[in-house]
């Protein structure tokens, strides 16, 4: 579903629910509209990029990123996450404050960079291929050491975006 179509579509789903709905899917897939929707007002800001927003891959297995950014004869994905609270992370998983899993977002980035470069091989492309994490929510803290981090953007350093496109990373 295209992007613009897709905020209609929540939104209507949102003005559905009432107070004490707790349709969860619902409600996640509306914070990661915000997130994405404040991701994409500072892309728009950067000047000379283009990126593309919720694409998806069908190869061996569909894979779905949320940008693709194209700048200097490089490709960058952004992983965009919304969770809010305290989470710690471990190899395959993130977990938050109150012990629920989820599946690691850097297993999800690097399956999404390893399904682009096969089809980048596959068109006998070599560009080289960055990839990112956002955590987009202020209110989102790692409560044990961030793997990666070089890789990882956390909503208080969002002024470290122009850096993404003068460098291959983010340091902290």
């Amino acid at each position: 579903m295209n992007h613009n179509n897709e905020a209609v579509y929540v939104n209507t789903l949102t003005s559905r629910l009432n107070e004490e709905a707790h349709d969860f899917e619902i409600m996640n897939k509306v914070k990661g509209y915000e997130a994405e929707q404040l991701v994409e007002d500072f892309l728009k800001q950067q000047h000379q990029i283009v990126f593309s927003r919720n694409l998806e891959f069908v190869s061996s297995n569909a894979v779905q990123i949320d940008f693709l950014i194209i700048h200097n004869s490089q490709l960058r994905i952004l992983e965009v996450k919304h969770y809010y609270g305290d989470f710690e992370i471990y190899d395959n998983y993130i977990k938050g404050s109150y012990n629920k899993l989820y599946t690691s977002p850097f297993v999800q980035l690097y399956k999404a960079k390893n399904t682009l470069q096969s089809i980048l091989q596959e068109m006998n492309l070599n560009l080289p291929i960055n990839h990112y994490i956002v955590f987009s929510n202020p209110t989102f803290t790692f409560r044990n050491h961030i793997p990666n981090r070089s890789q990882v953007l956390l909503h208080s350093e969002f002024y470290k975006f122009p850096k993404l496109f003068r460098s291959q990373q983010i340091h902290p």
